[in-house]
């Protein structure tokens, strides 16, 4: 009988259900291994998008542009410019959480057509963008150049710090969110350590409609020309809480410095949106006007410095109400105060009122708008301890003919020196060089030099001339600073006062041997009264001839006369002491037994009823003492705080995301406490978190309101230092180190109480 094999079909039925076999043990692997490249993709996809939400860092190189890099970019992620020119606006309307930052001056963003703006911000939902350590640049200078920076029409949360601007046609930041549009949707921006190299068409700073709670701080501003209208290094304009502080305007010729106003009177509805702005500590030189205040209420300007004005120091227009005006030196100018109030500005006639002056040395000769300086009842309220000196005598304009420029500042003339700086010496005879201050025709306040004397000369003696014979009055940084015989390098400043000239010290020196003898002056710093700018052009050592002395006659010694030996005194007796005699102890009184106090039944406590308890708002770390009038308050939020309380109000918070919350504050002088928490949908109010910032007079270290010895003395400690401060606010001016430009501004504040 024949075998059959049964693993081989023998009929199409038989084959197919063969195939059918093989197929179902195949296809769940197939089914198994789809599913795995899926997931293996899902979660590569998932990992990548959780990624870019914590943060990365986009190389602008890899996408051929800065715009590329930010379409390509996600909430949370940053983008590197590296070193090169980049062509093209970037747009980032809509935007939030975005950073973009270079390497400095070298990372070039630019744009070649005079109409294009570099940087583009607005639109809903921008928010929390950086940018920072680039050069923007704009078109080819001329007058049709009108372009910005960057554009600002709507943004919660910025900061703009280390950005190079040059050929900028209208303004290095221009901030507005629309003709006649009052919503305010420009909040809680800072610019800081920026440079806007002139010349630039109008501004250097333009913050407009819709602005609150700026903080403008150590920017430099040069050379606005104003090609279409007057223009202002910084020009705050329809805004509230701006903060301008710590600043530099220089060559604005053609109008101020510091302008702050209402619109046009175009926009009448306008007044009133210009309010609670601050002007603190600024420096400012030949610029036509000072600072000008248009119809601004409750505006304060302290401490700031402007020198080489030309128009008045400051200018008043229409019913700007409220003013505190203090610590000022503005110089010089056709007035020290020029009230103006004929409704130019459409606020209607209406004069300035409720306005405090004290402290400020004010150029010009007195108050223009106001016959022999008598100003109508309620314009101004305070007038204490000002000095109002001679100013630029005011020229008419005659026709056809042009109105001549102010003179422009004098600049470095100061020069340290050694007196006499040459001369002949024997060896081993003594002579005296003293060490100068010579400021050239301008005013100083400190000055600094190492100063070192060759190995053939010895310092004999060092003595600081006394201020009555013509000595410079220092007082010394610390005792490293200090000058003596054997270390006479110096750093001093003048309190309270300054000198066109001084002597600091006189050297008695020895010649040792033959040769050249010489005083070295090196590391020198001259800084001037008004603002504590550079002043030094030269320093001038010494160089003396040595030469050797004649050998002297010899003179026969003297025999000496025998000292006498004296006879030795004999001893005193010590006498025997008497003992003395014990005293009979007294017995103890005893001491009664104490009673038992009952001790009484335990009340137990009254039950308290259980609630819903939210945990506090963060607040991020904020530095709690500052020379600053207005800081950012900025922390994080659950999910189930939906506002966030600063002393019982919202108003002016700002979320940038779901997470944190940023709110600027002004401060008062002196500790300033913020009780922050927040509120649930249901109203629940949070446990609070306290704040208090400690906000000083420029200068006083302590807090104590004076600026005096004790702040001298911590300062001190500092002095030459930049990091690891001892008193963070020992850095005057916030430049990370502590040297003779801090010391001038201390020194300059010095009130010795």
């Amino acid at each position: 009988m024949s075998q059959v094999n049964l693993s081989v079909p023998h009929s199409p039925w038989q084959r197919i259900k063969s195939s059918r076999k093989k197929i179902s043990v195949i296809a769940p692997v197939l089914v198994m291994l789809v599913l795995v490249w899926f997931a293996n993709t899902y979660f590569q996809e998932q990992q990548q998008y959780k990624s870019k939400a914590a943060g990365n860092i986009l190389n602008a190189q890899n996408y051929g542009s800065v715009q590329a890099a930010v379409d390509a970019a996600s909430p949370g992620d940053s983008i590197y410019v590296p070193a090169g020119t980049w062509e093209g606006t970037v747009n980032l309307n809509g935007r939030s959480n975005l950073t973009i930052y270079g390497d400095g001056d070298t990372s070039i963003i630019q744009v070649t057509k005079s109409t294009n703006t570099i940087f583009n911000i607005g639109g809903t939902g921008s928010s929390n963008i950086v940018i920072h350590d680039l050069k923007i640049k704009g078109a080819p200078f001329n007058s049709d150049n009108y372009q910005c920076g960057i554009q600002i029409s709507k943004l919660a949360t910025g900061h703009f710090y280390n950005i190079r601007f040059e050929s900028i046609g209208y303004a290095a930041i221009c901030a507005n969110n629309g003709e006649g549009d009052w919503t305010i949707d420009i909040t809680n921006i800072e610019v800081d350590h920026n440079t806007v190299v002139g010349p630039v068409g109008e501004h250097g700073f333009y913050v407009g409609r819709g602005c609150q709670y700026w903080n403008l701080h150590h920017n430099t501003v040069g050379q606005c020309i104003g090609y279409s209208q007057p223009p202002h290094a910084f020009y705050i304009q329809d805004s509230s809480y701006i903060t301008v502080q710590y600043n530099n305007a220089n060559d604005t010729t053609a109008s101020n410095g510091f302008a702050y106003k209402f619109g046009q009177d175009i926009y009448p509805e306008s007044v009133g949106k210009s309010h609670d702005n601050v002007c603190n500590y600024n420096t400012g030189n030949n610029n036509f006007g000072g600072i000008w205040v248009v119809v601004s209420n409750n505006f304060t300007a302290r401490g700031n410095v402007i020198t080489n004005n030309y128009n008045s120091a400051i200018q008043f227009y229409d019913v700007s109400n409220t003013a505190y005006i203090d610590g000022n030196d503005i110089n010089p100018g056709m007035y020290g105060m020029q009230f103006i109030f004929n409704g130019l500005w459409g606020a209607g006639p209406g004069n300035p009122t409720n306005i405090h002056l004290t402290n400020n040395n004010l150029h010009g000769g007195g108050i223009w708008g106001c016959p022999n300086n008598i100003c109508p009842a309620g314009m101004i309220v305070e007038q204490t301890n000002n000095s109002w000196q001679p100013g630029f005598v005011p020229v008419t304009p005659t026709p056809g003919v042009s109105t001549p420029t102010p003179t422009p500042a004098i600049g470095k003339t100061a020069t340290i020196l050694t007196s006499p700086s040459t001369g002949t010496y024997a060896v081993g005879q003594t002579f005296n060089v003293a060490v100068k201050v010579d400021g050239g025709g301008q005013s100083f306040n400190a000055a600094s030099a190492t100063v070192s004397v060759s190995n053939n000369l010895q310092v004999q003696s060092l003595t600081v001339t006394p201020t009555v014979s013509g000595g410079c009055n220092f007082a010394w940084a610390n005792q490293s600073n200090t000058p003596t015989a054997s270390s006479p390098t110096f750093s001093g400043a003048i309190l309270a006062g300054s000198s066109t000239g001084c002597n600091i010290y006189t050297l008695t020196l020895k010649a040792l041997s033959a040769g050249t003898g010489t005083v070295t002056l090196v590391n020198g710093s001259v800084k001037s009264y008004a603002g504590a700018q550079e002043i030094l052009k030269t320093l001038t050592g010494g160089s003396y001839t040595l030469s050797a002395a004649p050998t002297p006659t010899s003179v026969p010694t003297a025999t000496p006369v025998p000292t006498a030996t004296p006879t030795p005194v004999p001893p005193t007796a010590t006498p025997t002491p008497r003992p003395t005699s014990t005293p009979t102890p007294i017995p103890p009184t005893a001491t009664p037994t104490p009673r038992p106090t009952a001790t009484p039944a335990p009340i137990p406590p009254t039950p308290i009823p259980t609630s819903i308890i939210l945990a506090a708002p963060i607040v991020n770390s904020t530095a709690p003492d500052t020379y600053l009038s207005s800081v950012n308050l900025t922390g994080g939020r659950t999910s189930t705080l939906t506002s966030i309380y600063v002393n019982n109000s919202s108003v002016g918070v700002t979320y940038p995301d779901s997470a944190s919350w940023a709110l600027t504050v002004n401060l008062a002088v002196g500790p300033n406490t913020f009780v922050i928490n927040g509120k649930n949908s249901m109203g629940t109010t949070s446990q609070n978190t306290t704040v208090v910032i400690n906000n000083h007079i420029l200068g006083d270290i302590n807090g104590d309101g004076y600026i005096e010895l004790t702040d001298l003395s911590m300062f001190g400690t500092d002095y030459g230092k930049t990091s690891t401060l001892n008193y963070s606010l020992s850095d005057m001016n916030g430049d990370g180190v502590v040297d003779l430009t801090d010391f001038s501004i201390i020194a300059a504040h010095y009130n010795g109480q």
